[in-house]
């Protein structure tokens, strides 16, 4: 697994899968806090708890999101169906800054899992984070 910087918003689609848990951050609650109250993951595909970004840049990101599941199939030889029956591709975007994380990694990782974006034997889906701060958008290949 790589973790590269691109900036600024530089959009690659890439499937990954990560294994590991962390004990909870600032990152962690405003994944928890998008999740519960907007269900990101699922109904959402932007987490920007504190409004880093412009309204209508939020519409644009939140559209090339959603336009993912319909443009990226299942390559998988066993298929892509999760646990809950989707299969569809979820490609989600995290904005934060870069205090929000001592381990920007392990974070994506937690999310990723969390999401449960893949199943046993496909990833089928992709984590990014914009650092709004740094203007880096970070992802996992």
């Amino acid at each position: 697994m790589k973790l590269l910087s691109f900036s600024p918003l530089v959009f690659i689609v890439v499937v990954s899968h990560f294994n590991r848990q962390a004990a909870a951050t600032v990152f962690d609650q405003e994944t928890e806090q998008c999740k519960s109250e907007n269900g990101y993951g699922r109904k959402t595909f932007v987490c920007d708890v504190h409004g880093r970004l412009a309204t209508t840049t939020r519409k644009k990101l939140t559209d090339i999101l959603a336009s993912l599941k319909d443009r990226i199939g299942c390559e998988c030889a066993d298929g892509c169906v999760r646990a809950d029956g989707t299969d569809a591709f979820i490609g989600l975007l995290h904005v934060t800054s870069s205090k929000n994380t001592d381990d920007l990694k392990r974070d994506m990782e937690k999310e990723y899992n969390e999401a449960k974006l893949g199943n046993t034997t496909c990833d089928h889906g992709l984590v990014m984070v914009y650092l709004k701060d740094t203007q880096q958008v970070r992802m996992c290949i």
